[in-house]
């Protein structure tokens, strides 16, 4: 758990330089963990893209077997 009063005593002791930095550490970390969001979104798409492909060639199967059976 974040402990905010102590956050805001090392905030306060802190210079304007340290403070943006602080900043930029920041929002570097939070770029860090939208860019693996992203990454795993795209993995996980190309995932289902890969099902869904290999879905649509089995049921692409499964009608030239009934068309088969139906021509017997």
């Amino acid at each position: 758990m974040i402990n905010f009063k102590v956050m805001e005593k090392n905030l306060s002791k802190m210079s304007k330089d340290e403070l943006f930095d602080e900043l930029v550490k920041n929002y570097q970390i939070h770029v860090k963990i939208l860019e693996d969001t992203i990454k795993d979104r795209d993995k996980f798409i190309a995932i289902l893209e890969r099902q869904l492909t290999n879905i649509d060639k089995h049921i692409e199967r499964l009608y030239g077997e009934i068309e088969s059976k139906d021509n017997e």
